[in-house]
């Protein structure tokens, strides 16, 4: 609560990703996933107003 006071709200997106390729529709290479964690800090949330980035930090990986 004290962070939405003083307008840094954090929030964390997860995203995981599973992939296949495919090559002219009959070269189908191995499945793989891809996993996102991004951490963001964001100034305060307001109706039809976009929230201003104040801090971002990410990883990521593939799993094979």
């Amino acid at each position: 609560m004290e962070d939405q006071k003083e307008e840094k709200i954090p929030l964390l997106v997860v995203v995981r990703l599973p992939i296949r390729l495919v090559i002219n529709d009959f070269i189908h290479l191995r499945k793989f996933v891809v996993h996102v964690n991004c951490s963001l800090v964001i100034d305060k949330v307001q109706p039809n107003k976009r929230p201003n980035i104040l801090k971002k930090d990410f990883t990521y990986g593939i799993k094979f």
